[in-house]
């Protein structure tokens, strides 16, 4: 597909119609509809503009395949954009096919495919009726919205094109605009007023307006612009998001309506976040700002009766620990059955974490990223590893399914930290695996960007599939590509490669023992039992541990693969009272009728057995109940 420029003739549009059109295109999960287009056409829409919102994205994964498309948007994303990029960029479709082939067999096929799926949905269409078509970009879908908006601009050269959403950052949106002539826009950061002055200046015929719209990459002759970002302030009185095209499409489309599809619903909750993880940069130069939680419940009530969804995702990067029990008791008001994923800070105290069960969480994101304090300090995580293995505790105990990312290769990880890393899973291999692992990236507008020096890093680089197309740029200038110079050579992406002055690091042992606590525990959920339990009996307490651990510890009673713990009198009453953490000196003041000296013997003992974890002064039980409060029907055991 050649670049096609902004000048040249084709159909005309209906211009008196005014409408615009924003659009989900792959690979975006269909499982769920934009929140981004969603709540964009529903602001746009309150402030008197005819906005269609377009969940395209559903409509492509039922005419490729639904379960191809889950493969490659779950599992392979880089792949969807270099399937997308051969036809964008046909000049490198040789090398593109090669990465993708390395990634996923039938590539060549899956391409031809989606091609095929793409122009069937543009064909399908009357883009004449748009005077603005706006597309969400976010992780995989920059490449398909490139061949869409070329066709657009082919056949109808005076609609504007515009690029917008979570990845499009400054240095992408500029180099879009230097090699993709049919983009008229691109915009970073909180897109809802920037919108409407947008679209509002289309109207009234004043383009000159662009150097005032917060967030706009645009051109001014040769020099491609981009104005500094503004966020969002006052959410209160926020329309639900439109997903109104996303299930008339499930509802009614010939290859979705006759399948039993498990949607859920976006909510937004907040932006921003109060922390500063230095690998992030999502919101990073933002605020943090909440909804009104009642309003949210609210959304949440209207939009689960009218599509007859009971799932719900918040968008929140984080819900502030002293707020979070509050707004999921609210949320839980009024006996409606939900299911709802969120993110969650690691530092949730079991009240919390409590109410989020009543309330319908049933699957949560911790923010873990480390099993080492120390390493945790180095990304600015504000937690430690005690936090860290409380929160993975609590949630197996309730019930509430965890998916937790782990971070490989941190710039300044040392190979101690590994190898301490290794040894703290033989504690906490009793709870849902780290089920997503990831080596560290460097993302544009990270802490970790915007000081590589402090992190030891250089040979800053454009990663795998787009290493080749970096435009060299002098005293920080990008050169400007003319259309005359044909095929476009460069994209910054949002993520970059790198490399770090750190001596090499073995991940060899910790990965494989990150596979066994993963086997351990799929074979443990076949049985019906958590891998670490205690049984109350009042007066004493038995402590049944199925953990793979490296060596069974010489003295315990062993059967049938179980080791079994009794604890009696105030030994039962200490394990009990560090339920959750407790710093020493609370435990002393609690049984200041033993020594000090006795209650170390005992703690050290407990901690040796790796039945308790110990850190600084601080000190945590490690089995869960298996009381009537928990969720598990435990089986019965045969001595």
């Amino acid at each position: 597909m050649r670049n096609i420029s902004v000048i040249e003739s084709g159909k005309e549009p209906r211009m008196a119609a005014q409408r615009t059109c924003l659009l989900s295109l792959p690979w975006d999960y269909y499982q769920s509809p934009s929140i981004a287009i969603g709540c964009l056409a529903a602001f746009a829409r309150k402030k008197g503009f005819k906005v269609d919102a377009l969940h395209l994205h559903l409509e492509a994964a039922a005419l490729f395949d639904l379960s191809s498309y889950d493969i490659i948007a779950y599992r392979f994303p880089v792949v969807g954009e270099a399937l997308s990029a051969m036809f964008v960029m046909p000049r490198e479709k040789e090398r593109l096919l090669e990465f993708a082939k390395k990634k996923f067999v039938d590539a060549e096929l899956c391409a031809d495919r989606m091609y095929r799926v793409l122009r069937s949905l543009y064909q399908r269409y009357e883009w004449s009726r748009y005077t603005v078509v706006g597309f969400s970009v976010h992780f995989a879908q920059l490449f398909s919205s490139l061949l869409f908006a070329s066709w657009i601009k082919q056949d109808h050269p005076k609609i504007r094109i515009i690029l917008g959403g979570g990845c499009i950052t400054e240095g992408l949106g500029i180099s879009v605009l230097q090699r993709f002539l049919y983009v008229d826009w691109c915009h970073h950061g909180e897109g809802e007023d920037a919108f409407v002055a947008l679209i509002r200046s289309v109207r009234e015929g004043t383009n000159g307006s662009e150097k005032d719209i917060p967030g706009l990459i645009y051109r001014s002759g040769q020099t491609v612009c981009a104005n500094p970002k503004q966020q969002f302030e006052d959410f209160r009185g926020w329309p639900d998001p439109d997903y109104n095209h996303y299930f008339q499409l499930r509802n009614t489309h010939p290859l979705l309506k006759q399948r039993s599809l498990a949607s859920y619903l976006p909510v937004e909750v907040s932006r921003g976040c109060l922390y500063r993880c230095a690998f992030c940069n999502f919101n990073y130069l933002t605020t943090f700002r909440a909804r009104p939680t009642s309003e949210v419940a609210s959304s949440m009530r209207r939009m689960s009766r009218k599509y007859h969804v009971h799932s719900f995702c918040l968008m929140a990067l984080m819900i502030p620990p002293s707020s979070s029990e509050s707004f999921f008791r609210t949320i839980g008001k009024g006996g409606r059955s939900y299911r709802i994923f969120c993110e969650a800070r690691a530092n949730l105290t079991k009240k919390s974490l409590m109410a989020m069960k009543k309330a319908g969480v049933t699957e949560v994101q911790l923010g873990i990223e480390a099993l080492n304090t120390r390493l945790l300090k180095k990304m600015r995580k504000g937690t430690r590893l005690i936090d860290n293995i409380q929160a993975m505790k609590f949630c197996e105990e309730l019930g509430i399914k965890t998916n937790s990312f782990f971070i490989l290769a941190f710039p300044t990880e040392t190979q101690s930290e590994i190898d301490k890393s290794l040894k703290v899973i033989d504690y906490a291999c009793g709870y849902s695996p780290l089920n997503q692992i990831a080596p560290c990236t460097l993302r544009e507008g990270s802490p970790i960007a915007l000081d590589p020096q402090k992190y030891g890093i250089y040979g800053i680089r454009r990663p795998g599939l787009f290493s080749d197309f970096v435009l060299l740029e002098e005293e920080g200038k990008a050169e400007f590509l003319p259309q005359s110079q044909g095929q476009v050579n460069g994209i910054n992406y949002w993520n970059l490669d790198f490399k770090s002055r750190r001596k090499p690091r073995d991940y060899r042992k910790l990965m494989q023992r990150i596979k066994r606590w993963q086997k351990s525990y799929d074979n443990a959920q076949a049985s019906g039992r958590p891998l670490l339990y205690y049984l109350d009996g009042k007066d004493f307490l038995t402590i049944e541990d199925y953990r793979d651990l490296e060596t069974k510890i010489a003295g315990i009673h062993s059967f049938l693969g179980r080791t079994i713990h009794l604890l009696e009198g105030w030994e039962r009453e200490l394990y009990l009272f560090c339920d959750s953490i407790r710093k020493f000196k609370d435990i002393e003041s609690q049984f200041a009728d033993r020594s000090p000296a006795d209650i170390r013997k005992t703690l050290r003992r407990l901690t040796r057995l790796k039945i308790m974890f110990h850190e600084d002064e601080c000190y945590l039980s490690l089995a869960v109940s298996a009381g009537p409060s928990n969720r598990r029907n435990m089986p019965f055991q045969w001595f």
